[in-house]
């Protein structure tokens, strides 16, 4: 997966995943206007090359997404469906179907794509909107991303350790809502 990511021209099944699930829990969580923030965080390795070429991807595919949404495309939305129905096992009230294709077809806001490094200017803005955060290091400790829904983690560590990974992944935060989280990776690193 991590390979594919960085290196082909694709965007890998993980990630696309992650992206369809993202865009799913954003919806419910605007329509039900409890938040006025959702977000993704992605970390696929240390090098600020990872985040620049893994931001490209995503801005691709979202634009695809978009693109794809108008025209009426039935893969995306039997996608858009299974990452509804993974919700809807975890989430008893989530808003219908098709209301969240209607959300996403209409009404769905921009999605801000955010890379966290040692060289971002600091005061990144992720407070409010659709958000998808890239990073390494910088992500590891003293940062908090509201309504922090879906993580997607790739990167592999010289020598595994299970509280690193934690710390990596972000998977520890603050007012999500249980029923739309979700955490991607790899087989391997699971």
């Amino acid at each position: 997966e991590r390979n594919d990511l960085l290196k082909a021209e694709h965007i890998p099944i993980g990630l696309r995943k992650a992206t369809l699930h993202f865009l799913v829990a954003a919806s419910d969580i605007f329509l039900t206007k409890e938040k006025p923030v959702c977000t993704m965080l992605i970390h696929p390795g240390l090098r600020i090359s990872e985040h620049a070429t893994v931001h490209t991807k995503v801005e691709k595919f979202l634009v695809g997404v978009k693109t794809d949404l108008i025209a009426g495309s039935s893969t995306l939305e039997l996608d858009l469906r299974d990452a509804w129905e993974d919700f809807s096992k975890t989430k008893k009230d989530i808003r219908s179907f098709e209301e969240v294709m209607k959300f996403l077809r209409s009404d769905m806001p921009s999605v801000s794509i955010l890379v966290l490094n040692s060289k971002t200017p600091y005061g990144a803005v992720y407070d409010k909107g659709l958000n998808i955060v890239i990073g390494g290091n910088t992500l590891g400790r003293g940062v908090t991303f509201p309504s922090l829904q879906i993580v997607y983690y790739c990167r592999s560590a010289k020598t595994p350790q299970a509280d690193t990974y934690w710390q990596h992944a972000r998977v520890f935060g603050y007012d999500r809502d249980p029923g739309l989280c979700r955490v991607f990776s790899p087989r391997p690193l699971i």
